[in-house]
């Protein structure tokens, strides 16, 4: 789905089980996409469709279940839970980390079924593939001087939509004190040429992902390692289950003017070399952090001693 959201998805999918009814993936994800808009009345009809297609029958009942729970009807999601598990669904790791269960962790009948989910993974668990790609944005700072660059650094995210539930989200209790993914469907990451400090926090040259917490009335930037992410097969899914790294606070004011979709820039101070700042836009939310770039003598292209050409 190359540059599109979910409610662009939605319509796109719609067209695809519209020229054929029988195409059970298309179901199933036209459910999870109206699912991810948050329109839940309209995704769980669709979900209770794709139960009818095999191939995607262990999922949707599971999604049917997720509804149910957060709909706040937790006998109707613990019986389609346990029809997913009856149906070999595989996903125990998803349900783990899955906050649309979080109502039910606590039942008797939620640990029965996900034992039996857990049985249903085994020792090789059946993988399901999912495919994206979308756009990414890009903000870059960097010094030019002398023939040549003297450093910079610059992030690249994804761009999701603004909507009034992340306010609901990030007031949320479940939400404090754990790291989101900032962004969209992959890492944000800086890429410094340079060592810099951002807020207080010192981050060497290199490539690094980061996330976002809510910690009471603070926001802050964790600047990770990708080694060790990727250490322990970390998604971006998954950010919370990161730990360590080094830490950034950041300012936190609102505006009356809403940003649509998340923005994310390294600003340049023209009057001061290497000094900027690190801006956050996303609907009325804006973060901030100062930003000193350590620069070093700018790299030259070499010339050839005859011709003196690069």
């Amino acid at each position: 789905m190359a540059t599109q959201d979910w409610a662009s998805a939605v319509a796109t999918y719609r067209k695809l089980v519209e020229a054929d009814p029988k195409d059970g993936k298309s179901w199933h994800m036209l459910g999870y996409s109206l699912h991810a808009t948050g329109d839940l009345d309209a995704a769980i009809e669709v979900h209770v469709k794709a139960t009818e297609f095999p191939a995607v029958a262990p999922i949707a009942s599971y999604n049917v279940a997720c509804v149910h729970a957060l709909k706040g009807r937790s006998e109707e999601a613990l019986t389609w839970l346990e029809k997913a598990a009856a149906l070999g669904f595989t996903g125990a790791a998803h349900i783990a980390n899955d906050p649309d269960m979080d109502a039910l962790r606590d039942l008797p009948r939620f640990k029965r079924a996900l034992q039996r989910i857990e049985q249903n993974t085994g020792d090789s668990p059946a993988l399901q593939v999912f495919t994206v790609s979308t756009d990414r944005k890009l903000s870059r700072f960097v010094l030019f001087g002398g023939g040549g660059s003297a450093g910079g650094a610059s992030i690249a995210y994804g761009q999701p939509n603004w909507s009034p539930k992340y306010d609901e989200l990030a007031q949320s209790a479940k939400f404090e004190n754990r790291r989101w993914r900032f962004g969209k469907d992959e890492w944000t990451t800086l890429d410094a040429s340079v060592p810099m400090t951002i807020g207080s926090t010192k981050v060497d040259a290199g490539v690094w992902y980061l996330t976002l917490e809510r910690r009471g009335e603070e926001f802050v930037l964790a600047i990770l390692d990708p080694a060790a992410v990727h250490e322990n097969t970390i998604d971006p899914f998954v950010a919370h289950l990161t730990t360590g790294g080094k830490e950034v606070v950041l300012e936190h004011r609102r505006s009356d003017e809403v940003v649509g979709a998340l923005t994310i820039e390294l600003q340049g101070d023209r009057n001061s070399s290497g000094r900027g700042s690190l801006e956050v836009a996303f609907g009325p939310h804006r973060l901030s952090a100062p930003v000193q770039l350590h620069i070093s003598k700018p790299a030259k292209a070499e010339k050839t001693e005859k011709t003196g050409k690069k």
